[in-house]
């Protein structure tokens, strides 16, 4: 998958065109939690050819977890804090209240996106930031922020 391809595949999915034809708007926030995870890692320039080979150094912990977590030098690493993140920026910071409250259920559904994942592994540091970038924008785009006007009461 090129950063198009999964730009595209995001969009279908926050609609409701995509995956089982359910709107999953949290896929706004996967996405670009998934980008900021393999760069903090950093997956780039790392040679990664797909999920299985970056897990092959990373290996999943499943074991109470529901998240995407990995092993990671001395301890772990999990995609939720970089949720979290999305998360807020979307609500609190550019007041998209449209948004779902629902990080655990989001971060918990990362497993029907091993196919992005699959191509990301393999994204060069700029396009991860791309793909990223472009995911919230589309986001911010699609979702109308919610300000309170006092004027109006």
């Amino acid at each position: 998958m090129t950063p198009d391809d999964i730009i595209e595949d995001m969009i279908k999915d926050f609609r409701g065109e995509g995956l089982g034809r359910r709107i999953r708007k949290y896929v706004g926030g996967l996405l670009p939690a998934f980008c900021d995870f393999l760069l903090e890692i950093p997956t780039p320039g790392r040679g990664f050819s797909n999920f299985d080979a970056f897990i092959a150094e990373y290996p999943l912990i499943t074991e109470g977890v529901s998240t995407l977590t990995v092993r990671y030098g001395k301890g772990q690493k999990t995609i939720r804090p970089a949720y979290e993140r999305i998360h807020h920026f979307y609500i609190f910071e550019k007041k998209r209240l449209g948004f779902p409250r629902s990080p655990p259920y989001a971060t918990g559904k990362w497993g029907d996106y091993r196919h992005w994942l699959d191509a990301l592994v393999t994204f060069s540091e700029e396009q991860l930031v791309e793909v990223r970038e472009r995911a919230k924008q589309f986001v911010l785009d699609e979702m109308e922020a919610v300000v309170f006007d006092p004027s109006l009461v």
